[in-house]
């Protein structure tokens, strides 16, 4: 198959890779909780990166539905790892009511105590309470074990409640 699509011939490429596409699609959908669009496009830049891979010979006859599904797996985890980055909330935007329990000067002061977060924590924290992703799957993203993560993730939020801590108290004073 590899000598045929270099000199040219894509069909058979065509032909099995096609049917490798609809079955990763459904798993990637079901295993990482994607939308049609995130688990299309995750598939679609593995199913190039693999026939780019298989071009200059980096792979061996295997089993291509593991490996297939496993690329599109990391893919769509490296497009979410590039894609969050952290944002400051402008001031004049409007919170929805389930986060107003908090007044204005608290507020102030949790953006403080958040921005003296490292860039990892609160990426985890990001990824974990408002983009809703498990930590099994940030684990897998990070190649990492999830038991770690979590204690990462505990470690955060303390790091972030003693800043607030510590921001509050000369204002309590």
């Amino acid at each position: 198959m590899v000598i045929e699509m270099k000199m040219g011939k894509e069909d058979l490429f065509e032909h099995i890779f096609l049917s490798h596409f609809e079955k990763t699609m459904k798993f990637t959908r079901n295993k990482y909780k994607l939308s049609y669009e995130q688990a299309y496009d995750a598939c679609m830049d593995s199913l190039l990166e693999f026939r780019r891979g298989l071009m200059e010979d980096k792979y061996t006859y295997g089993n291509l539905n593991y490996l297939f599904s496993k690329m599109a797996g990391q893919r769509f985890f490296k497009n979410v790892k590039k894609d969050n980055r952290f944002e400051a909330i402008p001031q004049d935007v409007v919170l929805p009511d389930q986060e107003l329990f908090l007044d204005a000067d608290e507020k102030i002061v949790l953006d403080r105590a958040w921005s003296k977060l490292g860039e990892g924590c609160r990426n985890l924290l990001k990824n974990y309470y408002y983009n809703n992703i498990k930590l099994t799957v940030l684990a897998e993203i990070e190649d990492r074990k999830p038991e770690s993560l979590r204690k990462q993730k505990q470690r955060c939020l303390n790091t972030l409640r003693m800043n607030f801590q510590r921001i509050m108290k000369p204002i309590n004073a």
